[in-house]
């Protein structure tokens, strides 16, 4: 967990499986959310401040539970709730925003975001309209995120209402293929196979 005292794992055996948290040396084990399916495993991502866990999963019954579908699912540790945030069956991975009160993720190709303050859950997943992958893509600030387009290559920067704006840097003199965006203090590092890339944003280059 992000104060490093906490660790999240899967616990499975024939019969059962289920997700916990310990002490990370083994110690306080608490099992959190008992899955109905064991055909794959879940992956979760802990929201900065510690408080929720985003859960990518199959969580059904019946008939359900041995689809190969994937929503995701959000633990809140004060409320000891598991709530459904996606019902599509091919939303995973989860970026939290710097206060945790938003994420974006991916449903499919596409990137979407989620308000977990909204009391509205039929209208609190907004579809950005842009296609792209969590790995590419990096939070600036609590109202907006960096995505690189999968379908031109361009940066956006993308307010959380959805409002999209492309960045102007010099992405032909870059070689293809950028397997990571990261922001900070300003600048952005565009990560391929052949080294990290600096992007300085107030100057376009």
């Amino acid at each position: 967990n992000p104060d490093g005292n906490k660790i999240a794992y899967l616990f499975q055996n024939d019969t059962t499986k289920e997700l916990a948290i310990a002490n990370t040396d083994g110690t306080n084990f608490e099992t959190l959310v008992q899955f109905k399916t064991i055909d794959f495993e879940p992956d979760v991502a802990w929201s900065p401040d510690g408080r929720k866990l985003a859960i990518f999963a199959n969580m059904e019954t019946g008939m359900q539970s041995n689809a190969k579908e994937v929503n995701i699912y959000i633990y809140d540790f004060e409320t000891r709730n598991v709530s459904k945030i996606t019902e599509d069956g091919v939303s995973a991975g989860a970026l939290f925003s710097p206060d945790s009160k938003k994420l974006i993720y991916q449903s499919g190709k596409g990137i979407w975001l989620y308000d977990l303050e909204s009391k509205d859950n039929k209208t609190a997943a907004l579809d950005l309209k842009l296609q792209g992958d969590l790995a590419t893509s990096s939070w600036v600030d609590n109202n907006g995120f960096l995505a690189l387009s999968s379908e031109d290559g361009s940066l956006q920067k993308v307010k959380a209402s959805g409002i999209k704006e492309s960045i102007n840097y010099q992405k032909d003199s870059l070689p293809a293929g950028i397997k990571s965006v990261i922001y900070g203090n300003q600048k952005v590092y565009l990560i391929n196979n052949d080294g990290i890339y600096q992007l300085l944003l107030n100057s376009g280059i």
